[in-house]
Protein backbone atom coordinates (compact mmCIF):
# COMPACT_ATOMS: atom_id res chain seq x y z
CA UNK A 1 0.00 0.00 0.00
CA UNK A 2 1.34 3.46 -0.84
CA UNK A 3 2.98 5.29 2.03
CA UNK A 4 0.82 8.33 1.39
CA UNK A 5 -2.09 6.48 2.98
CA UNK A 6 0.04 5.85 6.09
CA UNK A 7 1.59 9.31 6.40
CA UNK A 8 -1.82 10.95 5.98
CA UNK A 9 -3.33 8.55 8.51
CA UNK A 10 -0.76 9.63 11.07
CA UNK A 11 -1.36 13.32 10.27
CA UNK A 12 -5.13 12.80 10.60
CA UNK A 13 -4.78 10.99 13.94
CA UNK A 14 -2.50 13.72 15.28
CA UNK A 15 -5.04 16.40 14.31
CA UNK A 16 -8.04 14.40 15.56
CA UNK A 17 -6.41 13.31 18.84
CA UNK A 18 -2.84 14.34 19.70
CA UNK A 19 0.76 13.64 18.73
CA UNK A 20 1.27 11.94 22.10
CA UNK A 21 -1.62 9.53 21.47
CA UNK A 22 -0.28 8.81 17.98
CA UNK A 23 3.12 7.97 19.45
CA UNK A 24 1.41 5.47 21.78
CA UNK A 25 -0.53 4.06 18.82
CA UNK A 26 2.67 3.52 16.82
CA UNK A 27 4.58 1.95 19.72
CA UNK A 28 1.72 -0.33 20.79
CA UNK A 29 1.02 -1.35 17.16
CA UNK A 30 4.59 -2.65 16.92
CA UNK A 31 4.93 -1.55 13.29
CA UNK A 32 8.44 -2.39 12.09
CA UNK A 33 9.43 1.11 10.97
CA UNK A 34 8.32 3.03 14.07
CA UNK A 35 5.77 5.01 12.06
CA UNK A 36 8.25 6.39 9.50
CA UNK A 37 6.50 6.29 6.11
CA UNK A 38 7.43 8.00 2.87
CA UNK A 39 4.57 8.95 0.59
CA UNK A 40 5.95 6.99 -2.39
CA UNK A 41 7.07 3.90 -0.44
CA UNK A 42 5.15 0.63 -0.36
CA UNK A 43 4.15 -0.91 2.95
CA UNK A 44 2.08 -3.92 4.06
CA UNK A 45 -1.60 -3.07 4.57
CA UNK A 46 -1.46 -5.04 7.83
CA UNK A 47 0.41 -2.13 9.38
CA UNK A 48 -2.55 0.19 8.75
CA UNK A 49 -4.92 -2.40 10.20
CA UNK A 50 -2.70 -2.75 13.27
CA UNK A 51 -2.60 1.01 13.84
CA UNK A 52 -6.36 1.41 13.39
CA UNK A 53 -6.92 -1.45 15.82
CA UNK A 54 -4.61 0.10 18.40
CA UNK A 55 -6.13 3.55 17.92
CA UNK A 56 -9.54 2.00 18.51
CA UNK A 57 -8.34 0.45 21.76
CA UNK A 58 -6.75 3.71 22.92
CA UNK A 59 -9.76 5.91 22.12
CA UNK A 60 -12.66 3.51 22.61
CA UNK A 61 -13.89 4.39 19.11
CA UNK A 62 -14.91 1.50 16.84
CA UNK A 63 -12.49 0.83 13.97
CA UNK A 64 -15.23 1.43 11.40
CA UNK A 65 -15.94 4.88 12.82
CA UNK A 66 -12.21 5.72 12.77
CA UNK A 67 -11.87 4.52 9.18
CA UNK A 68 -14.90 6.53 8.07
CA UNK A 69 -13.61 9.70 9.76
CA UNK A 70 -10.18 9.18 8.20
CA UNK A 71 -11.77 8.59 4.79
CA UNK A 72 -13.66 11.89 4.95
CA UNK A 73 -10.49 13.67 6.04
CA UNK A 74 -8.41 11.98 3.34
CA UNK A 75 -10.90 12.96 0.64
CA UNK A 76 -10.41 16.57 1.66
CA UNK A 77 -6.65 16.13 1.59
CA UNK A 78 -6.82 14.69 -1.93
CA UNK A 79 -8.49 17.89 -3.11
CA UNK A 80 -5.50 19.80 -1.72
CA UNK A 81 -2.80 17.37 -2.87
CA UNK A 82 -4.21 16.53 -6.30
CA UNK A 83 -6.39 19.44 -7.44
CA UNK A 84 -5.64 18.72 -11.10
CA UNK A 85 -7.29 15.32 -10.78
CA UNK A 86 -10.15 16.23 -8.45
CA UNK A 87 -11.19 19.60 -9.85
CA UNK A 88 -12.27 18.13 -13.19
CA UNK A 89 -15.37 16.81 -11.43
CA UNK A 90 -18.33 19.09 -10.74
CA UNK A 91 -19.79 17.15 -7.81
CA UNK A 92 -19.29 14.19 -5.49
CA UNK A 93 -21.28 11.82 -7.70
CA UNK A 94 -19.15 12.47 -10.77
CA UNK A 95 -15.97 12.21 -8.70
CA UNK A 96 -17.02 8.82 -7.32
CA UNK A 97 -17.87 7.75 -10.86
CA UNK A 98 -14.33 8.64 -11.93
CA UNK A 99 -12.42 6.87 -9.17
CA UNK A 100 -12.03 3.58 -11.01
CA UNK A 101 -11.93 4.77 -14.60
CA UNK A 102 -9.75 7.86 -14.13
CA UNK A 103 -8.11 8.31 -10.73
CA UNK A 104 -6.97 4.75 -10.08
CA UNK A 105 -5.91 4.46 -13.71
CA UNK A 106 -3.62 7.46 -13.20
CA UNK A 107 -2.28 5.93 -9.98
CA UNK A 108 -1.27 2.76 -11.80
CA UNK A 109 0.42 4.80 -14.55
CA UNK A 110 2.50 6.64 -11.98
CA UNK A 111 3.11 3.57 -9.81
CA UNK A 112 2.90 0.36 -11.91
CA UNK A 113 3.28 -1.79 -8.79
CA UNK A 114 0.20 -0.20 -7.17
CA UNK A 115 -2.88 -2.36 -6.70
CA UNK A 116 -5.71 0.08 -5.99
CA UNK A 117 -9.13 -1.28 -5.15
CA UNK A 118 -11.82 -1.56 -7.78
CA UNK A 119 -14.52 1.02 -7.23
CA UNK A 120 -17.61 1.18 -9.38
CA UNK A 121 -20.22 3.85 -8.90
CA UNK A 122 -23.65 3.56 -10.51
CA UNK A 123 -26.37 6.19 -10.33
CA UNK A 124 -29.66 4.89 -8.98
CA UNK A 125 -32.95 6.80 -8.50
CA UNK A 126 -32.35 7.70 -4.85
CA UNK A 127 -28.59 8.29 -4.94
CA UNK A 128 -25.65 6.15 -5.93
CA UNK A 129 -24.64 2.53 -5.54
CA UNK A 130 -20.95 1.99 -4.75
CA UNK A 131 -19.24 -1.35 -5.20
CA UNK A 132 -15.79 -1.92 -3.76
CA UNK A 133 -13.47 -4.86 -4.32
CA UNK A 134 -9.94 -5.25 -3.06
CA UNK A 135 -7.33 -7.87 -2.32
CA UNK A 136 -6.95 -6.05 1.01
CA UNK A 137 -9.42 -6.69 3.84
CA UNK A 138 -10.77 -3.13 3.95
CA UNK A 139 -14.52 -2.92 3.98
CA UNK A 140 -17.32 -0.92 5.52
CA UNK A 141 -21.04 -1.48 5.68
CA UNK A 142 -21.06 -4.43 8.02
CA UNK A 143 -19.29 -6.96 5.81
CA UNK A 144 -16.79 -9.25 7.49
CA UNK A 145 -13.24 -7.91 7.06
CA UNK A 146 -12.05 -11.16 5.46
CA UNK A 147 -14.49 -10.92 2.56
CA UNK A 148 -13.08 -9.86 -0.79
CA UNK A 149 -16.20 -8.03 -1.92
CA UNK A 150 -18.13 -5.60 0.18
CA UNK A 151 -21.85 -5.22 -0.02
CA UNK A 152 -22.93 -2.27 -2.14
CA UNK A 153 -23.64 0.88 -0.19
CA UNK A 154 -26.69 2.80 -1.37
CA UNK A 155 -26.95 6.43 -0.37
CA UNK A 156 -26.52 9.89 -1.78
CA UNK A 157 -22.84 10.90 -1.69
CA UNK A 158 -22.01 13.91 0.44
CA UNK A 159 -19.06 16.26 0.59
CA UNK A 160 -17.68 17.29 3.94
CA UNK A 161 -15.44 20.28 4.61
Amino acid sequence: MKGLVFSEMIAWAESAYSPALVDRMIVQSKVPNDGAYTSVGNYPHGEALAMFGTLSELTGTPVGDLARAYGFWLAGRFTQLYPEMVNVYSDAESLLGGVGSHIHEEVTKLYPEARPPQVQATKIPDGMQLEYASHRPFCAGGARPDRRFCRPVRRKPQCYP
